[in-house]
């Protein structure tokens, strides 16, 4: 069974924007897993809290992981392209 990434992200925050004010007044900072299938929420600390929850219920997702008050889980950042030598120094 193959799934689109795109509508993975699209079902997962159609569940949170639902529940957001509540999430947001209870859980500040933590993570939400949605599993998409069921729409089940699980809330941990850290997103491996979060998924633990869920695979001890047997679900195998897919799922949506953000975390609360966040546009995303995580932040990326990338370096500029810089000469390593010149870092270096």
């Amino acid at each position: 069974m193959s799934f689109d990434p795109r509508e993975i992200a699209r079902a997962g925050r159609r569940v949170y924007q639902r529940h957001r004010a509540d999430f947001e007044r209870r859980y500040p900072g933590k993570y939400v897993l949605i599993d998409i299938g069921t729409q089940k929420v699980y809330v941990g600390d850290s997103p491996e809290a979060a998924y633990r929850q869920a695979t001890a219920e047997r679900r195998k997702g897919p799922y949506h992981l953000v975390r609360v008050g966040e546009r995303a889980a995580f932040r990326s950042r990338r370096l500029p392209d810089v000469d390593a030598t010149r870092l270096a120094r």
